[in-house]
């Protein structure tokens, strides 16, 4: 995408170009297939289009094979380039997952027993199948107390290098070299979160664990865009992935967003959503996160320079007011 870094407390959203992509990729029917057309229609190479991230995202190839494979429309190349992303994203899954059954076994044999978070409780939980949703790494939960004796537990994962150790979180490696991060909060940067977070039961490599709630989870994944110095195009499938499913608690979304002072990028997905793919998005509170996100915005831009954030509390002014 764009070069620079993320404006604090917002999400940034995609350009015209990234919009028609994300429709192509999320989007059922004609419109999706409109999608697809129009962006194909600005490249004289559509290989040279999915190499640039400020026209896509080659994260989310296999959506857009899911999506368009059997539209006729999409040229061979790229047809080509598209199955040979979907074999990877396969063999990826299937390494992590495996991975991730290593980490949640010997956890569970020290009594520890973690709650899957971010893109793994993504891929495993929300997506329709794993391979659909690009996952580096496996992300656990565990209370406070647990990261010393989850350090013991799993002394065969490898210690990663971290220049600025945090606290509340532990890096390692799978002797595959998968990462796993454990975690004892939810949010970076000291975040609140609910005290009773929402679980969810799923199946990694044959395991069945808890993972993070929709509602909850919705809320994690706009934190992390908003804190990300470039988010891409992922953080927007996820959120269309979850809000389409009927699974968000609406109640508890804004207030775990409002808690957590993500109720920004949370209002900023929403309203791209509904403005770019048509989402049905019934009993959202709109209108109050819109309200919630002028106020964050107002907040950082007293906390922080004006440059930094005064083109996204202008965009939330006049949002709210739309």
């Amino acid at each position: 995408m764009i070069g620079g870094r993320t404006p604090p407390g917002d999400g940034r959203l995609p350009n015209d170009v990234q919009s028609e992509f994300l429709r192509a990729c999320l989007v059922d029917g004609a419109a999706g297939r409109e999608g697809l057309r129009t962006w194909l229609a600005g490249f004289d190479d559509p290989l040279e289009g999915l190499r640039r991230p400020d026209c896509a995202d080659r994260q989310l190839l296999p959506l857009l094979h899911r999506a368009r494979r059997d539209d006729g429309a999409v040229p061979a190349a790229v047809l080509r380039l598209l199955k040979a992303a979907v074999v990877h994203e396969e063999l990826r899954t299937e390494a992590i997952g495996a991975a991730a059954g290593d980490a949640l076994d010997g956890l569970r044999d020290a009594g520890i027993e973690p709650l899957v978070i971010g893109g793994a409780a993504l891929a495993w939980g929300i997506y329709p199948a794993p391979a659909l949703r690009h996952c580096h790494n496996i992300d656990l939960l565990v209370a406070p107390g647990e990261l010393a004796p989850a350090r013991s537990a799993l002394g065969a994962f490898a210690a990663l290098d971290d220049p600025a150790p945090a606290a509340c979180s532990l890096r390692l490696t799978h002797p595959s070299g998968t990462r796993i991060s454990l975690h004892s909060e939810l949010h970076r940067g000291g975040r609140s979160a609910p005290a009773g977070l929402e679980r969810r039961g799923i199946s990694i490599a044959g395991r069945a664990v808890d993972a993070l709630g929709p509602s909850d989870l919705l809320v994690q994944l706009c934190g992390n865009a908003a804190a990300a110095i470039d988010p891409g195009l992922r953080w927007l499938a996820d959120g269309s992935f979850v809000c389409s499913g009927g699974l968000v608690d609406w109640g508890r979304a804004h207030s775990h967003a409002t808690l957590a002072r993500r109720t920004a990028p949370l209002s900023a997905l929403l309203g791209w959503l509904d403005r770019n793919l048509g989402s049905d998005l019934a009993g959202a509170p709109r209108a109050a996160l819109a309200r919630a996100r002028r106020g964050e915005l107002a907040r950082e831009l007293v906390v922080r320079s004006p440059k930094g954030v005064r083109n996204r509390l202008r965009r939330a002014l006049r949002d709210g007011r739309g």
